[in-house]
């Protein structure tokens, strides 16, 4: 077994500090190979020394091995270290003899490595500073995102809460103006045949006829001036139905009836107006007979305080009278005056009139109101016409032409827009009838003085 040369660490030169480097003498140990590499180059001799440390590995003991280990580590050093002295001696010789000090060579080579060292320092502090910037930028990116994602999720949140108050306000919005549409437009009723039309006898007077094809409401409206009047049906079933209106309006304005219904999913109106007139052609028909006395008193006492009554509902009054008897009997039965509106005039007319004999029962009434009708032609054109027959008596069946009964006369005032007003006795109610068509009215003979003082030519 062949023992490791030992090599004594005493003999090991330590080099000197960087600054002051100077060629030292090298001492190397009784170990030829390995101070012979050294002085050539400092690696061979490690290797060496290397190959030295392997051949205790494997024949030394364990604690051999450690020491050999650490040995061949100081070795390696130590070899660096004489080589870099031997280097540094050479290049001090060769500034020798160039002429240069090998003191300000080193001083000069102090002074590069103090400036590498500082711009190395510098360098290290830069990174130093850059590391803690980039740090510093990261952190601050890390809280940015760290704020946006709360920030996002805030508003996906408060996004979510707007979308559900946005979902309740559309709901809401829609339920309200489904109500509205219905109060204003569903719950009306559907029509069809709609006809609007004055009364020709009473100005005041509109007519309304439709046919319900939907069951619902219909708004009926009229205005006359100042004056409005609203009228509401509701219609259960599908059906046909005729209104009419009879209420007060303001003489010489025109009356506007506007009818509300549905047509599909529209609320649909219909106005028309009706002309009116505030001059109105009263004429009485006086049965004069002598049984009369007490009728024709009571017009001369009533006819000026209903001339007043009159013009208090903005109405000019023009009187005419017509006093009759039979015609039956021939010869003189009728005397027929002209319109005037000065009532003093009417007062003395009524005075004068002609009074003739009744024979039978039955008086012409009905020749009566064909002389009238005649007159109001000519002279009531856009005029309101209104004619009181006073009598305690029927009429003949027929005219005295033999043609002419009671419904053919109605008709005639009808077409000519009269309107009539019969004082006669309740048993002969009857009888007149077929007279007053769908506006006139029949009265007890005994009320025509009332009648006259309240003056109710606007009222129904």
């Amino acid at each position: 077994m062949v023992k490791p040369e030992k090599i004594h660490r005493s003999s090991l030169v330590t080099p000197p500090p960087v600054g002051g480097m100077r060629p030292v003498k090298m001492e190397t140990s009784p170990i030829s190979g390995t101070s012979e590499n050294m002085g050539a180059q400092g690696n061979s001799g490690t290797q060496k020394n290397s190959g030295t440390q392997k051949n205790s590995t494997m024949h030394g003991s364990g604690g051999i091995q450690g020491n050999m280990e650490t040995l061949g580590e100081d070795t390696q050093k130590v070899g660096g270290s004489q080589n870099g002295e031997i280097r540094e001696g050479s290049r001090n010789a060769t500034d020798v003899e160039a002429g240069k000090n090998p003191v300000d060579s080193e001083n000069v080579d102090g002074t590069e490595k103090a400036e590498k060292g500082e711009g190395a320092e510098h360098s290290e502090s830069d990174g130093n500073l850059e590391g803690g910037e980039v740090a510093e930028r990261l952190q601050r990116l890390l809280a940015l995102k760290n704020r946006l994602n709360r920030d996002s999720l805030q508003l996906a949140r408060r996004s979510w809460v707007l979308i559900l108050v946005l979902v309740a306000v559309l709901l809401l919005l829609g339920y309200v103006l489904k109500q509205v549409h219905y109060y204003t437009v569903g719950r009306y009723a559907v029509l069809e045949d709609v006809s609007v039309t004055q009364n020709r006898g009473n100005q005041g007077q509109v007519e309304i006829s439709y046919r319900v094809v939907t069951p619902g409401r219909v708004h009926c409206s009229r205005i006359s001036g100042k004056m409005k009047t609203d009228l509401i049906y509701d219609y259960q079933k599908a059906c046909e139905d005729r209104q009419s209106w009879n209420w007060n309006y303001v003489p010489g304005e025109p009356i506007q009836v506007t009818l509300w219904s549905r047509k599909g999913a529209r609320r649909v109106s219909e106005t028309i107006e009706c002309p009116t007139s505030n001059v109105v052609d009263i004429v009485i028909l006086m049965d004069t007979t002598e049984s009369m006395d007490s009728s024709i008193q009571a017009l001369k006492e009533k006819c000026q305080e209903f001339a007043v009554k009159l013009k208090e509902q903005s109405v000019t009054p023009r009187f005419a009278l017509v006093g009759f008897g039979d015609a039956v009997r021939g010869g003189n039965w009728i005397s027929i005056s002209d319109f005037t509106e000065d009532v003093t005039r009417f007062y003395e007319t009524v005075e004068k009139v002609a009074r003739f004999d009744g024979g039978d029962l039955p008086e012409s009434s009905l020749d009566a109101l064909m002389y009238a009708i005649e007159k109001v032609k000519k002279d009531s054109e856009g005029h309101a016409i209104r004619f009181y027959l006073v009598t305690d008596q029927t009429f003949h069946p027929t005219a005295v032409d033999g043609k002419m009964d009671a419904v053919a006369v109605g008709k005639m005032l009808q077409e000519n827009r009269v309107m009539l007003d019969v004082f006669c006795r309740p048993q002969f109610r009857e009888e007149y009838e077929p007279l007053l068509g769908d506006c006139g009215h029949f009265r007890e003979i005994e009320n025509f003085g009332e009648v006259l003082s309240q003056g109710r030519f606007l009222e129904n």
